[in-house]
């Protein structure tokens, strides 16, 4: 557990969480979903990741309130099967907590908490219209890769 200002960060159980993370989970999409796709989330296969091992949630709390989260996903890599990667599935803040360091410190305490579980590379990725690149730099990420999206046409 970490506190920063008014909020405690810490790891929580995904599935007593999710219940409570519905008004943050459609907030999230509200701002940084993808356009024409209804939210949907396939929560029998979070279930099945958590229950294997495989995802974490870390929250950010003020006065026991749910004002953020992040979901990471960790497993050993296709490619580097000795390796552990850990990757963002999901970053959210409540805009009220945007400003200042609550989302470097949210970041920062997942990053040390999954290395004392094994981790070994993180994978960090934001939306162009809400990037925050300056916080992972100041985290020591470096840029690796571009992702585009397109729509399959009817």
């Amino acid at each position: 557990m970490l506190k920063y200002r008014n909020l405690i960060i810490q790891e929580e159980d995904y599935l007593k969480l999710k219940p409570e993370a519905n008004d943050l989970i459609l907030k999230n999409w509200e701002d940084t979903g993808l356009e024409d796709l209804e939210l949907d989330p396939d929560w029998s296969s979070y279930d099945v990741l958590y229950q294997a091992g495989c995802f974490g949630v870390y929250t950010a709390r003020e006065n026991n309130a749910l004002v953020g989260y992040l979901g990471v996903l960790a497993r050993n890599h296709l490619h580097y099967k000795g390796s552990v990667f850990a990757s963002n599935d999901v970053l959210f803040l409540d805009k009220d907590y945007r400003k200042g360091l609550a989302g470097y410190f949210l970041i920062k305490y997942s990053l040390e908490d999954l290395k004392k579980k094994g981790v070994d590379v993180f994978l960090f990725n934001s939306t162009v219209e809400k990037p925050y690149d300056p916080i992972l730099k100041k985290l020591g990420f470096k840029h690796h890769e571009n992702l585009y999206i397109k729509k399959a046409e009817s």
